[in-house]
């Protein structure tokens, strides 16, 4: 049947469908790029501020040094041997590698040479820790007792002492031999020392942080490696980072250790070549048997201080400050402006620096350690030049 439009017939029932379709299509497209703009929000908030050597063109380096003078006559000063990465604001200000990383083999650090960080790595298990808290599957204020019972004392210490070092926790021994994880952690429970005079005293000690391992093991049922690689080191896309007994010395861009034994600070020798056994790597769980770069470093202090694996309100609670002094708590010492914190061993020293925003820092990584090490002073020193409040 054919129909034919009559004259008095108008156009508005098309309309009439036409509006609706009109209306979904731009509801439609207003949905998409929202969501478009929130997932490329959130990608962008992935990133957490990550400063990779491989996007780090050699010409803006070498620019780098050239107007940073200052930063590379103040390391040349002390004899620095390693890699140096400033950041002002977000922006790398400076970032070289000094000596060599195999002098046998005549290979030279460079920014993307990695290095053993001993107990600096405190500072990345108490943060594993506190987002268990975080998550309410633990509290700061449970005593160590409720996951080693076999502790003595252990039912007077709660983890929040242990965070602080104020445990009067100590150990006489570490084992030697390669080992699992739940090997060297009762080790350390049978051979634990306790002190009730050194209860809530500071007093460093490792034991407490290889304990700590232990609780977050116990409480997630899965090994510390696998929690850190799931949590932190996939989370925000760590390439040079990982654990020492995993064949430190076959990675790229390894080092080696050197401790120099001469009484003549001002020659750089490399005849003392420090080893570590996978067994002594082993014993180190959760206080220092991790490498990383200069880069991978200062992206996860920064991811933590911007409040990105944890809360920026617990990490205030892990991090509390002493109104009369620097204090330690969380694996690194807070000021009112900033945090700080170092480790060495084995030849290898760290240390970082960096203000309480997470955009301006100094970490400095060396392979070669010497007596009365100037790495703290150094860091200190180019921090106060490009704090950004100053």
């Amino acid at each position: 049947m054919n129909f034919k439009k009559s004259k008095g017939m108008t156009e508005k029932p098309k309309r009439q469908v036409r509006l609706p379709i009109l209306s979904v299509i731009i509801i439609s497209s207003v949905l998409v790029i929202t969501m478009a703009v929130i997932f490329t929000s959130q990608l962008i908030e992935k990133q957490v501020n990550r400063i990779s050597a491989d996007n780090v063109a050699t010409t803006t380096i070498k620019t780098v040094e050239k107007n940073n003078n200052k930063y590379a006559e103040l390391l040349h000063s002390v004899n620095f041997v390693g890699t140096a990465l400033v950041v002002k604001n977000n922006k790398v200000v400076y970032f070289e590698g000094n000596g060599y990383s195999n002098y046998q083999a005549g290979w030279t650090n460079n920014i993307k040479s990695i290095y053993q960080i001993n107990g600096v790595q405190n500072s990345i298990t108490a943060v594993m820790l506190m987002k268990l808290i975080q998550n309410h599957k633990a509290k700061l204020s449970d005593p160590i007792s409720k996951y080693y019972p076999k502790i003595i004392g252990g039912q007077n210490i709660t983890l929040l002492d242990m965070l602080q070092m104020r445990s009067g926790l100590s150990s006489r021994l570490a084992p030697q031999k390669s080992m699992t994880d739940n090997d060297v952690l009762n080790y350390y429970v049978d051979n634990i020392r306790y002190s009730t005079s050194e209860m809530n005293v500071w007093r460093y000690s490792e034991v407490n942080y290889n304990l700590l391992a232990g609780v977050i093991e116990k409480i997630t049922g899965k090994s510390y490696e696998s929690n850190f690689n799931t949590e932190i080191k996939n989370y925000l896309g760590l390439k040079q980072t990982g654990f020492i007994y995993n064949d430190f010395s076959k990675q790229k861009y390894s080092t080696l250790g050197y401790a120099n034994k001469s009484s003549n600070k001002h020659i750089v020798n490399y005849h003392n070549v420090q080893s570590r056994t996978k067994g002594q790597a082993h014993s180190a769980i959760g206080s220092g048997n991790m490498y990383m770069s200069a880069a991978d470093l200062y992206t996860l202090e920064s991811a933590i201080a911007r409040g990105k694996i944890i809360s920026k309100g617990n990490l205030a609670v892990l991090r509390q400050t002493s109104k009369s002094r620097p204090h330690y708590n969380g694996g690194v010492y807070s000021t009112k402006n900033s945090y700080y914190t170092g480790g060495g061993g084995y030849g290898y020293e760290t240390y970082f620096k960096m203000d309480k925003s997470g955009k301006t820092g100094v970490v400095l990584m060396s392979n070669y350690y010497q007596k009365n090490s100037p790495i703290e002073y150094v860091a200190n020193k180019i921090f106060s030049s490009v704090d950004s409040k100053k």
